[in-house]
């Protein structure tokens, strides 16, 4: 439907076109103008909100490395999934991504930010589209990062049951009586985790991830199913 989701949630797949001759302008003077950036947008920044028209659509972890030559890396989490340029021209504050020197055909973002918050602001099909971002130290856990380990039901568990996840994607699930292997996934903006197991069976539960405390929820039949596990160190 939009191509937000291109750019600013499986961002930066595709990237914006501002400049005409995809040179890069950071830093630099470009068609005899100078554009060195006067803020300090340098650095790792996570994704706190996106909005498209009146829909929130803020993808899971996002996170977005800037750098001073002109580079920038994105991904969601551990998982890095795009490595591009950038341009910012001081007088129209927009800024470009591109990808193997290709602008996006939506144009660039205007951008407003501070030393700790930035913001992106563009129009797509008709629609205001609005990127908040924070600068961070780290970059944020996804819930495909934070389930990786051992996990164990509560100790009052009517059936004791141990879940191990392997950051390969596969799992071992075992109980005092049955061990039983197979693979995960988790949805990439929703927190719903499928088991695919080896014996042809599949399991989808939501997924609530807090330290080291999990809870699994499903409904069936009107009746709703909870497994909580503490972590196993």
């Amino acid at each position: 439907m939009r191509n937000i989701i291109s750019i600013t949630i499986l961002i930066l797949s595709a990237t914006t076109g501002f400049s005409q001759d995809g040179s890069l302008i950071a830093n630099t003077k470009t068609a005899n103008l100078n554009v060195e950036i006067k803020a300090p947008i340098f650095g790792l920044w996570e994704v706190t909100e996106v909005t498209v028209g009146q829909e929130v659509l803020t993808p899971t972890a996002k996170w977005f490395e800037i750098n001073e030559d002109g580079t920038i890396t994105s991904g969601n989490g551990w998982l890095q999934n795009a490595s591009d340029t950038w341009e910012y021209d001081e007088l129209t504050k927009e800024i470009l991504f591109l990808t193997n020197g290709v602008p996006d055909e939506y144009g660039g973002f205007i951008m407003a930010n501070t030393d700790t918050q930035m913001t992106w602001q563009r129009m797509e099909e008709g629609e205001p589209v609005i990127v908040t971002l924070k600068k961070v130290d780290k970059k944020p856990l996804a819930p495909w990062d934070k389930i990786l380990g051992t996990w164990k039901t509560e100790v009052n568990a009517e059936a004791p049951r141990t879940v191990t996840f392997q950051w390969t994607r596969g799992f071992i699930d075992q109980d005092d009586k049955l061990r039983m292997f197979g693979i995960w996934h988790i949805a990439a903006h929703r927190p719903v985790l499928t088991l695919f197991y080896d014996r042809d069976e599949k399991h989808i539960w939501n997924i609530e991830i807090d330290g080291n405390k999990m809870v699994w929820t499903k409904e069936e039949n009107g009746e709703v199913d909870t497994v909580t596990f503490q972590r196993n160190n």
